[in-house]
């Protein structure tokens, strides 16, 4: 999959097809990330969620990677213009992500908006997997995705439009991915809670919250979902002022690059941003 040759009309693309669709999932929570701190952000192509995070949350810092020259270029041009403190707030990681092995425990926040789509069932149980090695205990994991809608004739009309865009991104960036991956199942299996459920253009768009709770907790039954709390609850609210506050002291004290690639990868960025996380 190359996306280098969209990256400059790939905003304008999304705006005519969807108006403010995508955008208004992306930042669905944002407002309740304000106690991230250190965050992992994957396929934000030209960076709009990664400028808006900055923006909204003056203290985190992110990990932006994207295996997309073109759309790195884009996103660095985007979050140069809020400024260099923004700037300096983020590492910029040209890479598949399969390819990422986040360190030691440390990010308290993870993003994949419309990223998912784009691997397999097996690709995304291998993601997840480097995931929860690197993912803070209590830490956040917001999704949005297409999705064909469950029942009648939004399920018809979903699915048409879902295929037509595998089509698209067949036709200009080579995708070979048919279907939307089981990622919600996969995402249990390892440990992960979804706490809160939103869906938009008659369920074609969905965007959620999951929790990172540990395999240990899942199998024991030490869990509490969006059923319980009501999809559009406050639950990761009522928990983030005490629990992930309480992990920002240790990491804080963390001063190395926060996550590696393998060695033929690229971690770099225009020269003027090229820098350690920290």
């Amino acid at each position: 999959m190359n996306c280098d040759w969209i990256a400059p009309i790939y905003a304008f693309g999304e705006r005519v097809c969807f108006l403010g669709a995508l955008e208004k999932r992306r930042e669905e929570y944002l407002l309740r990330l304000r106690y991230a701190r250190r965050a992992i952000v994957f396929g934000d192509g030209d960076g709009r969620f990664t400028a808006a995070l900055l923006r909204s949350n003056k203290a985190v810092k992110v990990a932006y990677v994207d295996k997309s020259k073109g759309m790195m270029e884009q996103a660095w041009k985007r979050i140069s213009r809020l400024g260099r403190e923004a700037l300096q707030r983020v590492e910029f990681c040209c890479s598949d992500a399969l390819d990422c092995f986040p360190g030691e425990p440390c990010f308290d926040l993870v993003v994949t908006h419309f990223f998912l789509d784009c691997l397999s069932d097996q690709e995304v149980m291998d993601f997840t997997r480097n995931i929860s090695q690197g993912a803070a205990p209590g830490a956040l994991w917001i999704v949005s995705e297409f999705r064909r809608a469950e029942d009648g004739w939004a399920r018809i009309w979903t699915g048409v439009i879902i295929r037509g865009l595998y089509g698209l991104f067949r036709l200009t960036t080579g995708l070979r991915i048919t279907e939307v991956p089981d990622y919600s199942r996969i995402f249990r299996l390892n440990g992960f809670v979804r706490t809160a459920r939103r869906t938009a253009l008659q369920g074609l768009l969905v965007s959620e919250l999951w929790e990172m709770r540990g395999k240990q907790d899942f199998e024991e039954g030490n869990t509490h979902t969006e059923d319980e709390y009501g999809a559009d609850s406050n639950a990761e609210t009522r928990r983030t002022g005490g629990q992930i506050e309480s992990h920002h002291s240790s990491r804080d004290r963390t001063t190395e690059t926060l996550i590696s690639v393998k060695s033929e990868t690229t971690r770099s960025a225009p020269a003027s941003s090229r820098q350690s996380f920290l």
